[in-house]
């Protein structure tokens, strides 16, 4: 039998699935990360010798960890790269000289059964490469801009996966070559293949999906026939208009005579939002985690401010599904600037975010132009 090894690639940013400074492959799905259920079919294959397992140096005590669950499995790490190639390449470089057959897995493609491994093996055994892929059940069209161009036969389209299984000499030199030609490449099969190697397809099947997006996650989810805990939070903030001030909402600086009072920006909006997602992570609110009397926020941007509530919320192992607001004013009127409150909002949040404004139609100290309030409803799901 060949001498068989595993890479496992868990050194990504996560970027797409909105969890700010989270790894995916360490969200828990029925009380197991991501990165424990990819390396528990590895495991149970019975195929490997060993398994390397590449992520930034800042996750490494949580790969130690997830690896420990499996004491009956060398394990090696590596230093995740400046791309997900160069951090294989790091990968094939602290595994054993004896390798023979390297098998690659994206982390996050924790759906991998232990079958499509196995096929994988056994034909990189036969025949130097082993590529899971999906053949394409959707009409595939060639595009130009947002022209369609041609209607291409999907008979011959397949979607690459992993786990990508190769002879390791051939992995290797495929690695550096491109790394040589200065070449960033997709996948692995496509470095192997601008050898002049054509890598064979094992098929794959829909459920080898790999964790991008945060809607994957509810996907999981109901695969393994769990669900995750939804809470919701609610959030009011008020504050007086003064002279000399800039009216600033949403992180937006709005035209206006007079602006919002505070040790802060006084952003009303962001404020009532900030308070609603750390109610419903049941944390304490923003006037205890940013006090008025801490001169690091004396006119700091409530838009910082929410980033730093965004990694409390994290860290206590929740995100935001949705976010609701309501900004009540008298005037200036805001509706031209709501497009880019809501971006802003967005970019942090990774959410949908909706923004209404309205007025007291004269009444109150609203009404009399003294002040300005926000109401905010939030939806956020354990992580």
């Amino acid at each position: 039998m060949s001498r068989v090894y595993a890479i496992i690639a868990a050194a990504g940013q996560s970027l797409r699935m909105g969890i700010p400074n989270k790894n995916k492959v360490f969200i828990t799905l029925s009380g197991k990360s991501v990165l424990e259920l990819t390396l528990r079919s590895f495991v149970e294959s019975g195929c490997f010798d060993g398994i390397a397992i590449v992520t930034q140096k800042k996750d490494r005590g949580l790969a130690k960890n997830t690896a420990a669950l499996f004491p009956e499995m060398p394990f090696y790490f590596a230093d995740g790269g400046d791309t997900r190639q160069d951090s294989v390449l790091n990968a094939i470089h602290v595994l054993p000289k004896d390798a023979e057959i390297i098998a690659v897995q994206d982390a996050a493609r924790c759906f991998t059964d232990k079958d499509l491994i196995i096929r994988c093996i056994e034909s990189a055994e036969e025949y130097g490469s082993g590529v899971a892929c999906r053949m394409s059940t959707d009409t595939v069209k060639l595009v130009e801009g947002n022209e369609i161009r041609k209607t291409l036969d999907r008979s011959h389209i397949a979607l690459a996966q992993t786990p990508q299984v190769f002879s390791a000499e051939l992995l290797k030199k495929a690695h550096e070559q491109a790394k040589l030609d200065g070449f960033i490449g997709t996948d692995d099969a496509q470095l192997v293949e601008r050898l002049g190697v054509k890598p064979i397809l094992v098929e794959s099947s829909k459920e080898n999906f790999k964790l991008t997006y945060r809607s994957d996650i509810k996907k999981g989810e109901n695969m393994i026939g769990q669900k995750n805990a939804f809470r919701i939070g609610n959030g009011i903030d008020i504050h007086a208009f003064a002279e000399g001030r800039k009216l600033i909402l949403g992180g937006v600086e709005v035209e206006s005579e007079k602006g919002l009072l505070g040790h802060s920006d006084a952003d009303v909006l962001i404020h009532a939002i900030m308070d609603a997602l750390l109610g419903a992570a049941g944390l304490p609110d923003i006037g205890q985690q940013f006090p008025d009397k801490d001169e690091r926020y004396r006119g700091i941007s409530s838009m910082i401010l929410l980033g730093h509530t965004m990694e409390k919320l994290t860290d206590a192992g929740f995100a935001p599904s949705n976010i609701d607001a309501t900004l009540i004013l008298q005037a200036p009127k805001i509706a031209g600037y709501i497009p880019q409150m809501k971006e802003n909002i967005e970019n942090i949040c990774h959410c949908p975010v909706n923004i209404k404004a309205t007025t007291p139609e004269w009444l109150g100290y609203i009404g009399r132009g003294e002040g300005a309030e926000a109401h905010a409803v939030c939806m956020i799901e354990e992580i």
